[in-house]
């Protein structure tokens, strides 16, 4: 595992904290503590002791809520959701596995979307289990056991547990930790180590200690899901407006703001590539691919996603 991505719904308060621990970031806007780098809706990246990187992002649904055509809303730890904690409660969002490989990329894929009934989100590398995101990308980088590092394990909360342990021992899978009733006072619990050496915890019962309720004053309406324009909109305020306004009241940095994208005359982009022409398909092409300048989001937006979103930037 490289790093791991949680969701905040005030990010600022979150690296603020972390930053005046002493930990590591990317380089940041001074005011903002953003990554400079702007890459989407990741706010900053920060450093434990031995390297490991978590990514701090924002919360792509609302706390207490849902997004629509994403995940619903990470649960929180149950103590933070009482104490009204600026910097709390965060969530899960993604784990990354970068690898040596397309074969091991391949192989990991196989070996998740079979044992924990992963959906995919985009191709090869990015997965859905109820909870978090994991992407498996092809980076070239030697394979480094987390066990005994800032992140020992990745772990699951598995309802019917003994019998979700008998079924990975019969597809040939080695428990290194039984199945156990007592090894914890308020929950099951077991272990394996994946074939590529990660460490899985599995566990029955630490649900009891999360919570969805909205923090305190009140509960959140949740969002009703919307469809094309409506919900191309809701895109692009959460993956483009950081850098891209709407109207055109300039971009931030090279950033242009895309009202008329569509009839816009052939130009270069920051990059020096030449853009002939603006059609859906290669705006959608952009998007999927991404620029030197801009992070490709093709892993990130889902087929509908990119649908509804074309269909809200053909409205600008």
């Amino acid at each position: 595992m490289d790093h791991v991505g949680v969701n905040s719904p005030n990010p600022y308060e979150l690296v603020k904290r972390l930053i005046e621990a002493g930990y590591e970031t990317y380089p940041r806007d001074p005011e903002t503590l953003r990554d400079l780098r702007l890459n989407g809706r990741a706010w900053n990246h920060v450093f434990s002791p031995d390297g490991l990187n978590v990514e701090v992002s924002t919360n792509p649904c609302k706390f207490g809520s849902s997004h629509p055509y994403l995940e619903a809303c990470p649960e929180r730890i149950v103590g933070s959701v009482q104490t009204n904690d600026p910097a709390a409660p965060i969530g899960s969002d993604i784990v990354h596995f970068y690898l040596k490989d397309m074969s091991v990329v391949k192989g990991m894929y196989d070996f998740y979307a079979k044992t924990f009934g992963a959906e995919t989100v985009r191709g090869l590398i990015n997965v859905v289990i109820p909870g978090t995101k994991i992407n498996f990308a092809d980076r070239n980088v030697a394979l480094v056991p987390n066990k005994g590092r800032a992140l020992d394990s990745v772990g699951f909360e598995v309802r019917n547990l003994e019998a979700f342990v008998r079924k990975l021992e019969a597809a040939g899978v080695k428990i290194s930790e039984p199945y156990s009733k007592t090894r914890y006072k308020s929950f099951a619990s077991a272990e394996f180590t994946d074939p590529f050496g990660t460490s899985v915890r599995l566990s029955e019962g630490l649900i009891q200690y999360v919570s969805t309720a909205a923090p305190k004053g009140g509960q959140v309406s949740k969002v009703q899901p919307t469809t094309g324009v409506a919900h191309g909109k809701q895109v692009f305020e959460l993956h483009c407006t950081y850098c891209h306004p709407s109207d055109l009241a300039g971009g931030r940095g090279d950033a242009p703001a895309l009202k008329g994208l569509f009839i816009w005359p052939p130009h270069k982009l920051a990059d020096g590539t030449e853009h002939k022409e603006h059609t859906v398909e290669t705006i959608r092409k952009l998007v999927f691919e991404g620029t030197s300048r801009m992070e490709a989001r093709g892993v990130i937006l889902s087929d509908k996603e990119m649908d509804d979103l074309l269909s809200y930037l053909r409205t600008l």
